[in-house]
């Protein structure tokens, strides 16, 4: 009979593993701050991506994601209210007319 352990493996080391200590060393990053507020840099409203009154969370917060990446590369991508309504309906089946679906 075969016993197996849940959770993480023991490690497997290999002289062939790529090493951060190899090319880095610890006073390498000293100037990096320890945290940073991405979400400074933006060029338009966050908006709600209807989130007050629907449960859309995950879709709005793709959608709030995608803004902040994109503004902080110079180009900031413009999200309507009805793409994000638009992507929370194919994903979840929610039924805009009828507002069935949203769980």
């Amino acid at each position: 009979m075969l016993i197996k352990k849940n959770g993480k493996q023991k490690a497997k080391v290999d002289p062939r593993n790529l090493n951060l200590s190899n090319y880095f060393s610890e006073n390498s990053f000293t100037d990096t701050p320890k945290q940073y507020d991405w979400t400074t840099i933006k060029l338009s409203d966050w908006g709600i991506y209807h989130n007050d009154r629907l449960n859309n969370c995950t879709c709005a917060a793709a959608a709030h994601m995608l803004k902040c990446w994109t503004a902080n590369s110079k180009t900031e991508a413009i999200i309507s209210d009805d793409a994000v309504l638009e992507a929370y309906v194919n994903i979840t089946g929610y039924d805009a007319n009828t507002g069935e679906g949203d769980e």
